[in-house]
């Protein structure tokens, strides 16, 4: 899964808060490409309950067009882009980040854009909501799911993740067959169709 969005937009203490539960408001800027691991269980729609181990692809925010970056959007699985809602640029932002991302990651190498949705980053400050306000009618026609999230308080990010997780599942489903569902460097997909429980007595 990638996380893309333009510098300072929050990405790394998303990835920290997301794995670690952990916020600092250090600011360290990343160089090229981190990754991090979570493995969570993802609730589908039809009642199936399945386990993703994901790889999260911390994308550097002023790596957009370099080569670096072209090889871990050739073979990502889902997005989240994180707009920042300090920055009054940040649906032009948003927007050159989709474009690029658009241009250059397949699900899979069909036609299809991969799944994507917008975290508006840094909710849990003064100006967020006023911000938000202003912004919102451009931000709705950037056509993504849309959450309000923060690094800091954890608003809306295991939400987020959780339906990127599902939209995301449904998709490669669709595409592969069950039994080639193995998608080490993407989605790790294991079943876990709830098996009947005894009772007790």
């Amino acid at each position: 899964m990638l996380f893309i969005g333009p510098c300072g937009s929050g990405k790394t203490s998303i990835i920290n808060k997301l794995v670690y539960n952990t916020f600092t408001n250090e600011y360290k800027i990343t160089i090229g490409v981190d990754f991090s691991f979570k493995t969570v269980q993802v609730k589908l729609d039809d009642g199936r309950t399945v386990q993703a181990k994901v790889q999260l692809w911390d994308i550097a925010g002023q790596d957009r067009a370099s080569m670096l970056t072209r090889s871990f959007y050739k073979d990502a699985a889902a997005c989240l882009i994180i707009g920042d809602l300090q920055c009054q640029t940040m649906v032009f932002d948003v927007l050159e980040w989709k474009q690029d991302l658009d241009s250059r990651a397949k699900l899979f190498n069909t036609n299809q854009n991969i799944p994507q949705i917008l975290l508006c980053n840094k909710n849990d400050l003064p100006e967020a909501e006023q911000n938000y306000q202003e912004l919102e009618k451009d931000i709705k026609n950037l056509n993504l799911p849309i959450y309000k999230t923060s690094a800091l308080t954890g608003e809306g990010l295991n939400e987020a993740f959780n339906d990127i997780l599902k939209i995301a599942i449904k998709k490669i489903e669709k595409i592969k067959p069950q039994k080639d569902l193995n998608v080490l460097d993407k989605l790790s997909l294991d079943d876990q169709k709830s098996k009947p429980k005894s009772k007790c007595c």
